[in-house]
């Protein structure tokens, strides 16, 4: 990451741009506007433990030169989706109002254009769009191949699936989406009951025996119209057309 970060949004937390047009926040500012009475330092190693978040996925590092000349100190920086998915779960009204406030600021960032000006410039961007484009091919040939299925599957065997058609994730970040979509309860694995009543999951309960003792545990599936509509939700936001669905 460059260490040239411009302020792209100064509100509630101020958010930064990089050279890459990344939007970041800086983990400590963050810290800070939530009120947070855990150490930093625990709570940032808390936060990218807890929710499985990947370097250069989800955050960043970078050195920063000590005023004194000293060892560089390290700093973090959460990308947009990390920073509003750690708001949310603070679960009080500080953290929902930054959360709403970095939805916003990421609306504005979408709608921020950067036209190509030069001969160059356009060439590159028509590349970019065509490398965009050949990427998200897995994404709608996997929504038509969940669209001909017949069977549910766990969201582990979803994401394994996602993966061998080129979309990269896997099971913990597919459940932070669910979770950010308000599909799963957030730090479980059952899903809402709304969700289960539009037939877009199924819980199993199922029997196992432990130690001699048998003990029942309850199983998420999801059904071939959740993948569907996991999948056409996927696509809008890359803006794609959809799968039918409903």
């Amino acid at each position: 990451m460059d260490n040239q970060l411009i302020v792209f949004e100064n509100g509630i937390v101020p958010v930064y741009q990089n050279d890459s047009k990344e939007q970041v926040v800086s983990a400590r500012e963050l810290h800070e506007k939530l009120q947070s009475k855990q150490q930093f330092a625990n709570w940032v190693q808390n936060r990218i433990e807890s929710y499985g978040f990947i370097e250069g996925e989800e955050f960043l590092i970078i050195l920063l030169k000590t005023q004194d000349g000293g060892r560089p100190r390290k700093e973090y920086y959460f990308k947009l989706d990390a920073a509003k998915e750690i708001a949310m779960v603070e679960n009080n009204i500080q953290g929902r109002n930054i959360r709403k406030y970095f939805i916003a600021v990421e609306k504005k960032a979408r709608t921020i254009v950067s036209l190509p000006q030069t001969l160059p410039e356009a060439l590159r961007f028509a590349a970019d769009l065509a490398e965009k484009l050949d990427q998200q091919k897995p994404l709608v040939a996997f929504a038509e191949t969940c669209a001909a299925s017949q069977d549910s599957i766990l969201v582990r065997e979803l994401a394994k699936l996602m993966s061998k058609h080129g979309i990269n994730t896997g099971e913990h970040r597919l459940y932070r989406i669910l979770r950010a979509w308000k599909m799963i309860f957030p730090r479980s694995t059952e899903p809402y009951q709304e969700y289960i009543d539009r037939g877009y999951f199924e819980v199993v309960q199922m029997a196992k025996e432990i130690a001699g003792d048998t003990r029942l545990f309850k199983t998420t599936r999801v059904t071939p119209k959740g993948q569907i509509y996991i999948i056409n939700r996927l696509k809008s936001e890359l803006a794609l057309p959809s799968t039918g669905t409903d």
